[in-house]
């Protein structure tokens, strides 16, 4: 800036020189000159002799004589600051140059503005994205698993060899099989007509067998069982047994599988399961006796290579004493030993080695807690609850939907959503829970474990939960501006959803 300061006083000089001439007057026994800017030629009419010689013409000449060598030293100086100017390539006034200067400072800062706006809107686009990409290929996955399933179903109904594969947990190492009965039998079919396992809802007794299946822990949840009261029983048929046969697993070097079973009842007697090589059922691979309580227990097998090494079935076998007792010889019979429903559910069948199986899926989040530990999946494709609750189930034979029993499990979650940009915009939804209130309206219990509990902790938005319409009996994170307090929907809504895998605690 100061040789813009320069420049100008510079211009302001040589145009003010340029239009004036010196003027002069003796009086007062001296030599007087006035400059008089704008009035060329003038000088003060008073006249008188001088005293020290010279007279006016001498002081007047000797006057104009140094303005003129000054207006010599000033020209230069301004012809010097043109060439300067010329040099550095300067042609406009520091007005107009600073105004220019301003100009592009406002246009900096729009540009920066516009593009701060781009990376937002690209930045929420991204996410909308990710989401997208997420459900396509979550529908990809689910229409494969769907139209596996059908083959499998119509092969075992013509007696083919079925595929093994409806849902893969790690491509290119290994697959698993998975039937959770919810929808129907997956190609498992009863070995003989007498004797059938039936599809069950609830508990089908009082007494004996299961409060609710194991998938879903709901009302509306589907399992396989016995009736010890079907089939052929009749007057002292003891030792009866009922089977249950998979479809055909093609032959590798490993196989685990994994269910869940509900061996309560005081008359239980005994659950047996058969790798089934050509027509033989050869001896049990597992083997589970009498009484076992009401909750859902895990059966694991690694299936003997010596099986594996062909083309088998897994077989299912329930055995029952339950038999009627004839009184006197009147057409009436006593039931005896009926307290005896023994169930399945979520068979998972895997061409590898049990140990070989990771205990958390694929980009789980893992929380170490005092008292209980967990990791948990994020499912950003929204689904009604039922199907988030078989879904969650398709992970592994230990996954389920989330249950939250404590205020550290519920802060751990609420900080991993709000971390990640698309789980953020998903969440806007709502998150499902393993929460449901279908049993007892009012009492929500958690379902995962498939025989539902309550628990103490709770964190309800004010005002949940409310019933709207008597129709909103499933547990939803929902209040996203709340960290995600909970409140109760409609089980046919589709939201997003969180598994939950529960780790021992070390």
């Amino acid at each position: 800036m100061a040789w813009l300061v320069l420049a100008t006083t510079t211009l302001l000089l040589s145009s003010s020189l340029a239009v004036f001439e010196p003027g002069c007057s003796f009086m007062n026994n001296q030599c007087v000159y006035n400059v008089k800017l704008g009035h060329e030629g003038q000088c003060d009419a008073q006249r008188t002799a001088t005293t020290t010689g010279g007279g006016t013409d001498t002081c007047c000449n000797a006057v104009q004589g140094n303005m003129k060598n000054l207006q010599g030293v000033v020209d230069e100086l301004v012809k010097q600051m043109h060439e300067f100017q010329q040099k550095l390539g300067i042609s406009q006034s520091s007005s107009v140059l600073l105004n220019k200067t301003t100009n592009e400072r406002d246009q900096l800062l729009q540009a920066l503005e516009n593009k701060a706006a781009e990376l937002n809107s690209s930045q929420a686009n991204l996410a909308h994205l990710v989401q997208q990409s997420a459900n396509l290929i979550q529908s990809f996955k689910e229409e494969i698993a769907n139209l596996t399933r059908d083959l499998n179903n119509c092969r075992g109904v013509l007696g083919l060899q079925t595929s093994n594969v409806s849902h893969s947990t790690a491509p290119g190492d290994y697959t698993m099989s998975l039937c959770t009965f919810e929808n129907d039998t997956c190609g498992y079919i009863d070995l003989y007509s007498t004797n059938q396992w039936q599809i069950g809802h609830r508990a089908v007794a009082s007494t004996s067998g299961p409060r609710e299946d194991h998938t879903t822990g709901a009302i509306k949840g589907s399992y396989m069982y016995i009736d010890p009261k079907s089939g052929d029983y009749d007057y002292n048929q003891r030792n009866r047994t009922f089977y249950l046969a998979s479809p055909e697993f093609r032959p590798a070097p490993a196989y685990c599988v994994r269910f869940w079973y509900n061996m309560y009842g005081a008359d239980t007697r005994s659950l047996l399961v058969y790798a089934k090589v050509g027509s033989g059922l050869g001896y049990p691979i597992w083997r589970s006796y009498g009484n076992q309580g009401q909750t859902w227990h895990l059966g694991e097998i690694n299936v003997d290579p010596e099986f594996t090494g062909h083309p088998f079935k897994v077989v299912f076998a329930a055995m029952t004493d339950a038999y009627m007792i004839r009184i006197s010889y009147n057409p009436y019979y006593k039931s005896s030993n009926t307290r005896d429903n023994i169930a399945i559910d979520d068979v998972f069948v895997y061409n590898t080695t049990c140990g070989h199986i990771p205990t958390c899926p694929p980009g789980a989040v893992t929380r170490k807690g005092a008292n209980s530990s967990s990791c948990y999946t994020f499912h950003t494709t929204p689904k009604p609850w039922y199907k988030s609750a078989e879904a969650c189930r398709q992970e592994g034979a230990t996954s389920h939907l989330v249950a939250i029993t404590s205020k550290e499990e519920q802060d751990f979650i609420v900080s991993s959503i709000k971390q990640s940009a698309v789980l953020n915009a998903a969440g806007s939804y709502g998150w499902y829970t393993s929460g449901n209130d279908e049993g007892y309206e009012g009492h929500f219990d958690w379902t995962d474990t498939g025989t539902p509990y309550h628990s103490a902790y709770s964190d309800w938005h004010q005002g949940q939960p409310n019933n709207v319409a008597n129709d909103q009996d499933c547990l939803l994170l929902q209040y996203a501006n709340a960290n995600y307090e909970w409140g109760d929907v409609g089980c046919d809504e589709a939201h997003p959803y969180i598994c939950e895998v529960d780790l021992p605690v070390v």
